[in-house]
C-alpha cells in the first residue's frame, strides 16, 4: 500500500466508515513496524 493510498480520505471502490477503519488500522501497523526497525 503507497502512502498516497494510506492518506487519501477513503480508498477507492469502499464506503467511508469501513474504509476509514481500515486506513487506522494500516496507519498504526505502518506505525509500529517502523518505530520497531
Amino acid at each position: 500500500m503507497s502512502e498516497e493510498e494510506m492518506f487519501s480520505p477513503a480508498p477507492r471502490g469502499l464506503p467511508n466508515e469501513p474504509a476509514a477503519n481500515n486506513v487506522i488500522a494500516a496507519g498504526e501497523r505502518v506505525f509500529r513496524q517502523s518505530s520497531a526497525k
